[in-house]
């Protein structure tokens, strides 16, 4: 019994120690990770959520681009980092799911080593093709690439990619082959769209949209559950010829593996915050993007349900680890 005390006070100690640090946090400036270049949609979308956390901690929150490696820098860095609140990733799909089947070796565990906060914004795809084709719906695009059976072919922005694996899933719940033509990248991707060297694509609205608006390319469908708030006059996939069909990207806020509860949960309700801000939400369905507002159960539950979702694609894609 004399060895139980001193062991229950250092751990009571240990514990209200934390919950004091959980009450006056943050007292010095944070670190926001972006896996992305500065300049696109996340980096955009990370500055305005480093703005808020600016003003509701009154503390400066900084966006440190850290690219490459689909994410893995980035992630690595937040792994690395102590758990107390002071480094925060905004994680990507491929991050949290896709890695673990597209990389042979992957330094970390999206369920072990991270601290879920919350789900922030999905991107859904357009799906798109070229005005030459004699398709203007879901569904002629499947009766043309049933009668032409490996003649269409769909581009995407690499191997693996969510561009990719949304155009896998297509041709499995629609019974169509068209012809992988993986590009490095949206710019290239895109120049032989509208070349019309290859014929569909999922895209981005970011860059879809305006080509579409430009008449350089034909909008048939977006791959989100509902109809888009940039696009509300265009169906789903689902609605237009494939019953069930849904893929998006999505992004979501992370910690260090073991950051305090009372962290979460402040990190958590300022994110639901910024997700409601009208300005915000206007913003970003200009470029595609809507908010993904969820709990931190959510957004584990959505990454353990993804994991046999995309084993499966990956493999019926021929896909192997590199």
């Amino acid at each position: 019994m004399r060895r139980f005390v001193p062991v229950v006070t250092a751990s009571l100690l240990f514990a209200f120690n934390c919950a004091a640090q959980a009450q006056d946090y943050p007292v010095k400036p944070i670190r926001l990770l972006s896996p992305l270049p500065a300049g696109g949609m996340v980096d955009n979308f990370a500055r305005v959520l480093a703005q808020h956390f600016s003003d509701a901690f009154k503390q400066p929150v900084t966006v440190e681009n850290r690219t490459g490696a689909s994410g893995t820098i980035a992630a690595e860095a937040v792994v690395r980092a102590p758990a107390d609140g002071y480094t925060l990733l905004l994680a990507t799909q491929a991050i949290l799911v896709l890695n673990v089947y597209a990389q042979k070796t992957l330094s970390y565990d999206p369920l072990k080593d991270f601290t879920p906060i919350s789900p922030l914004f999905y991107t859904p795809l357009y799906v798109v093709v070229h005005p030459s084709v004699p398709a203007n719906s879901i569904k002629e695009l499947i009766e043309l690439a049933r009668s032409q059976p490996g003649k269409l072919s769909f581009a995407s922005i690499g191997r693996g990619t969510s561009v990719h694996l949304a155009t896998e899933i297509f041709m499995s719940m629609a019974k169509v082959n068209l012809v992988h033509v993986p590009y490095k990248g949206t710019g290239p991707a895109m120049l032989d769209m509208t070349a019309g060297r290859v014929q569909v694509m999922f895209s981005g609205g970011g860059t879809g949209l305006p080509l579409v608006e430009a008449g350089k390319l034909k909008l048939l469908a977006s791959s989100a559950e509902r109809r888009t708030i940039a696009t509300p006059n265009t169906p789903t996939v689902a609605e237009a010829g494939v019953p069930g069909y849904e893929s998006i990207a999505w992004f979501a806020l992370v910690a260090p593996a073991g950051l305090p509860k009372a962290m979460v949960d402040r990190l958590h309700r300022e994110a639901a915050g910024m997700q409601k801000s009208k300005a915000a939400v206007d913003r970003f369905a200009k470029v595609g993007a809507e908010m993904l507002p969820g709990t931190p159960e959510q957004l584990t539950a959505r990454i353990r349900q993804e994991f046999p979702l995309f084993s499966q694609i990956m493999k019926q894609a021929g896909i192997q680890p590199e």
